[in-house]
């Protein structure tokens, strides 16, 4: 009987532990990315695009601005800031910015999106051979 128990609470431990890293980064990166194949995108020609019509070619995470999170990483909003860049067809460009909030064990994610013209894309990817190939074709990986 007592084994029984020891049993029982062993495996209640190794299944708190497992949720709890669920929930942690794996589990906002499965949010994020599920609810931004749900997104919608405006168009130039008026068609909405979702987020699986549109290609992601660079994700930037980290603190950006400098401050401190005001509660710890395991309450409340997500520690970092995820910028996407992103491009669909015509082309159109755009920055997806995810609002990330913990609820229970779960990350509820929504989505600010903004469209930029091929100057502030061109900038945002300054640097990067290899989004700025993806976003703007062949020729600007060279330079």
């Amino acid at each position: 009987m007592k084994s029984a128990l020891v049993m029982l609470a062993g495996m209640v431990v190794v299944v708190a532990s497992a949720a709890a890293q669920l929930s942690g980064p794996q589990r906002l990166r499965a949010a994020r990315q599920e609810t931004f194949e749900r997104l919608r995108f405006p168009s130039r020609d008026g068609v909405v695009l979702t987020g699986a019509q549109v290609r992601v070619v660079k994700q930037r995470h980290g603190r950006f601005d400098g401050m401190q999170q005001p509660e710890p990483r395991w309450m409340g909003q997500a520690a970092d800031d995820a910028f996407w860049y992103c491009v669909g067809p015509g082309p159109s460009w755009y920055l997806a910015i995810p609002v990330s909030r913990r609820n229970g064990f779960q990350w509820d994610v929504e989505w600010v999106v903004r469209p930029l013209d091929e100057s502030r894309m061109r900038a945002a990817l300054n640097g990067d051979t290899e989004a700025l190939r993806l976003a703007f074709g062949e020729e600007t990986a060279g330079g």
